[in-house]
């Protein structure tokens, strides 16, 4: 259980029935990780993990570094911008509203100028600041266009592959309580959205079929946790 959702224990491995195949993360776990007084330092390397909705209808940039206490213990402070549709479904303009992918070419071109700090190496080569790790299905150009400009830009696309590792490192790192976020209401609400896909490779974070609800962040920082959980770029 220190590594899978109970739910997923029980059935798979104890072939058990349960009520909610849905809860995903022990109850009153995601709050127990605010940490307001544990904030990014530009001094550190970033992972940044980004995630397009497949409508475009949200998308999550999470920010996340891989910090070593006095004591120890690990902790990993995280921030996020999130942009969702702002119209009700009653809304005539809901089902036209799109996300302007240009507003995370330009959130990404200000953390590359805010963080110098070298975060990952591409083709052997250590790129200078953060590691901005994206999924190809809704970002490919403007990824193209951040490359020309020096960004370390790492395709992670949402296979089985990927995001089951990725589900399993965000699992544990709420569970053991090491997330450090700031309470923000837009996170919570992403968090609790997830349900725990069983594939076989393993379990992933994903949603019911057919559900609106939004776990766009959920996503981005659980690429972004595990991105910073990779051996860091040799200092010069």
């Amino acid at each position: 259980v220190k590594r899978d959702p109970e739910s997923v224990v029980r059935r798979y491995n104890l072939n058990q029935w349960v009520a909610a195949e849905n809860i995903w993360i022990p109850y009153g776990c995601w709050d127990a990780c605010r940490d307001d007084s544990l904030d990014l330092d530009t001094a550190q390397p970033l992972y940044v993990g980004i995630d397009i909705a497949r409508n475009i209808d949200s998308t999550a940039v999470a920010m996340v570094q891989r910090r070593i206490l006095e004591d120890g213990r690990v902790r990993y402070p995280c921030r996020s911008v999130i942009w969702e549709n702002p119209y009700r479904e009653d809304d005539p303009r809901y089902a036209d509203w799109r996300m302007n992918n240009n507003l995370v070419v330009e959130l990404c071109r200000e953390l590359f100028e805010k963080y110098s700090v070298a975060a990952c190496t591409i083709d052997d080569e250590i790129m200078p600041g953060p590691c901005f790790a994206y999924d190809p299905w809704r970002f490919r150009p403007e990824a193209e266009k951040l490359t020309g400009e020096g960004l370390a830009m790492l395709e992670y696309g949402q296979t089985d592959t990927r995001m089951v590792p990725a589900s399993q490192a965000l699992y544990e790192a709420i569970v053991n309580r090491e997330i450090a976020h700031n309470g923000d209401a837009a996170q919570k609400r992403h968090i609790q959205n997830v349900t725990p896909d069983q594939r076989e490779r393993g379990w992933r974070i994903s949603k019911p079929k057919g559900s609106g609800k939004k776990i766009d962040f959920a996503v981005a920082l659980a690429i972004a946790v595990w991105c910073s959980q990779q051996e860091p770029p040799a200092s010069s």
